[in-house]
């Protein structure tokens, strides 16, 4: 009898546990909803509801309005989570078990990684076109400008020979590539 007494206060107990930490996050997620309402003059009721704005067909206007909205959330989940970090470990200091606000913690760094992640895409779909080409092909040009220096290479070395087999020929870059570094070595030293 007093074992199934002790099992069933245990259960409760965790089961207020439970009940607070959501409080917790419920109180942390009314007060960054009210500080953004306030700030920017809307009515939203959840914080996925700013964070999942499409930006389907709008326009770069619209698009720079979310991203400042974002902006503006980002900060107060930051703001906020920091304080309850301070608060958690302020009062388990202080032995208040209850006080933990790990799950608090937990769900606004989540929701500050879903922001920041909606913030790079939102920021590289204002991109124009030309940026964006730019830097895709970024990567193509370093292979593009080491085959051409490759190729003046194996042209200069081979200019100088009168026997051009197609073993020199493959191997004249990078002959040219120990003849630069010899010359960058001996200057450096």
């Amino acid at each position: 009898m007093h074992k199934k007494f002790m099992i069933s206060l245990l259960i409760l107990f965790s089961g207020s546990f439970k009940l607070l930490a959501q409080q917790t996050i419920v109180y942390y997620e009314n007060r960054i909803l009210r500080e953004f309402n306030r700030t920017v003059g809307s009515h939203y009721r959840l914080i996925e509801e700013i964070i999942d704005q499409s930006s389907r067909y709008k326009s770069i206007g619209e698009k720079n309005n979310i991203i400042n909205h974002l902006r503006i959330l980002k900060e107060l989940v930051h703001r906020n989570l920091e304080e309850a970090k301070n608060n958690g470990k302020r009062m388990w200091y202080l032995g208040y078990i209850w006080k933990d606000n790990e799950p608090a913690i937990q769900i606004l760094t989540q929701y500050e990684y879903d922001i920041s992640g909606k913030l790079i895409e939102l920021e590289w779909s204002i991109q124009t076109d030309l940026t964006k080409v730019l830097w895709y092909s970024s990567k193509y040009m370093a292979i593009y400008i080491a085959t051409i220096i490759a190729l003046w290479g194996s042209q200069e070395y081979l200019s100088g020979k009168p026997n051009n087999d197609l073993h020199e020929m493959l191997l004249a870059p990078g002959y040219k590539a120990i003849d630069i570094v010899k010359a960058i070595t001996k200057y450096v030293l």
